[in-house]
């Protein structure tokens, strides 16, 4: 994971690139390392950032929150054909990210698109 940070109101947000070996994804972080962690799906036609407000208020609360900017959102995650974007490569996205950064357990928050894609990845099913 590579890092930058911007600030909101005053809290930090890091800058990641996650490297699922599949993808690079870019997303947003706060909070402690070692803070329960947090999953954030953002939705069509979001991106990470709209995260912000939460990510700020997770961070403070003690939790490590991650948004992830999900395929299609982020230039090292944007495969050519319509069929890469099916469901099932989207769960998988979510649970390559959550591997790479070695949460073995994690609250999963999503919006939008990014809530049937959470209802998905809770469910098991691809």
């Amino acid at each position: 994971m590579i890092g930058g940070q911007a600030a909101t109101r005053g809290r930090v947000i890091d800058r990641l690139e996650i490297d699922t070996h599949a993808f690079t994804f870019t997303a947003r972080a706060a909070g402690p390392a070692d803070g329960r962690r947090v999953l954030l799906l953002h939705g069509f036609p979001q991106t990470s950032w709209c995260w912000r407000a939460q990510l700020s208020a997770l961070g403070d609360a003690g939790y490590r929150a991650v948004a992830p900017d999900q395929r299609g959102y982020c230039a090292g995650a944007r495969p050519p054909a319509v069929a890469d974007y099916a469901v099932g490569h989207l769960v998988g996205d979510v649970i390559a990210l959550a591997d790479t950064m070695e949460m073995d357990t994690f609250d999963l928050v999503g919006h939008d698109w990014g809530g049937l894609l959470a209802w998905v990845v809770a469910a098991g099913t691809r």
